[in-house]
């Protein structure tokens, strides 16, 4: 772990904070810990320019830093930031829960990163599209379910901690998901139970009755094309005991891109059909967008309340530092 000394600190030059730090502080409230092509991505145009400016604020110990080792053949190492105690005194109303601890950095999982760049690049696409937006996510064990399915191939009791449960809104119409990312290391048969798990709270409608919502829909990102086949086996397999076969979605990581977001709005994921086959659908909604026009065939994004108001629930206010949904804030200026 590397930490700027006092004797060093002290010869640097000041720095002005900025408004757009300031964001990047409310950033990391919200993400708790960022890295450097996620910080550039949701702030800055150039992977240089970002890199300078994340190191002047390390410097000045208003951010805390680690270094994440690779294996061999991924590439160089890189950097995972997070809120120093200097700079958690710039945010107002900043509780000690918010900040991860320094000496916690190195043990941020690559799960915790990829549920990150999944938020990001649903963020970015909201930024780009015609009448979308990501009015709430939540994250943690508060989401904990508990499911008791007893279908013939799945009869165990599986407690349920969805990675993140997220709203869209699109012509005043209110569409939420439990988010899933798979990084292969985990059993078929444990995804088998919890894929059953969600297909018994949808039939309970347990969900709906917890957080208020109308309806839901799973969306499972897994690694890599192969995995994908297996994971889709498994689905077609509770095909016989579900009236909603479409309720699980699944797709590879290549659909989440920082380059292309709008990826995730295409017909990239895999349903299960009422005949019990695959199909590549969307099952979120399709806006347009500024880069490129989608268009909304194979759409089978549920109405899930038509009657909802598009506009964001009001956020906790923060001074000089305007929220965003899904845990950004809005960029006031770029250089």
């Amino acid at each position: 772990m590397t930490s700027p000394n006092k004797t060093s600190t002290n010869k640097l030059r000041p720095i002005q904070v900025t408004d757009r730090d300031r964001e990047l502080f409310c950033a990391l409230r919200d993400y708790r810990v960022l890295t450097t092509v996620q910080v550039c991505h949701l702030f800055f145009q150039s992977l240089h320019r970002t890199r300078k400016r994340l190191a002047q604020l390390w410097r000045h110990g208003l951010l805390a830093r680690v270094v994440r080792p690779t294996r061999l053949g991924e590439g160089s190492s890189q950097y995972l930031y997070a809120l120093s105690r200097r700079g958690q005194r710039i945010l107002p109303n900043l509780k000690s829960q918010d900040r991860v601890p320094v000496s916690k950095l190195g043990s941020f999982s690559e799960h915790s990163e990829r549920i990150n760049d999944f938020r990001i690049c649903l963020l970015l696409a909201v930024r780009m599209a015609n009448d979308l937006n990501l009015s709430s996510w939540t994250q943690g064990r508060k989401l904990k379910m508990v499911a008791a399915p007893r279908y013939p191939v799945i009869t165990q009791t599986t407690p349920i901690i969805p990675d993140a449960m997220f709203t869209l809104h699109h012509q005043r119409r209110a569409y939420t998901y439990f988010l899933e990312i798979d990084r292969g290391t985990t059993d078929l048969g444990r995804i088998a139970a919890k894929c059953a798990g969600y297909h018994w709270l949808w039939q309970q409608k347990a969900p709906q009755r917890r957080f208020g919502i109308r309806s839901f829909r799973v969306l499972l990102v897994t690694t890599t094309q192969k995995r994908l086949e297996h994971v889709k086996h498994k689905l077609q397999n509770l095909r016989a005991y579900s009236s909603c076969p479409d309720l699980i979605a699944c797709t590879d990581s290549s659909a989440v891109s920082f380059s292309t977001p709008e990826k995730l709005f295409a017909a990239n994921w895999q349903t299960i059909s009422e005949q019990g086959g695959p199909v590549s659908s969307c099952p979120l909604p399709v806006p347009s967008f500024y880069r490129s026009r989608q268009r909304q065939e194979h759409h089978l994004c549920a109405d899930q309340n038509p009657d909802a108001s598009s506009k964001e629930p009001p956020g906790p206010a923060d001074e000089g530092c305007p929220r965003l949904p899904g845990g950004g804030s809005e960029i006031v200026q770029r250089y």
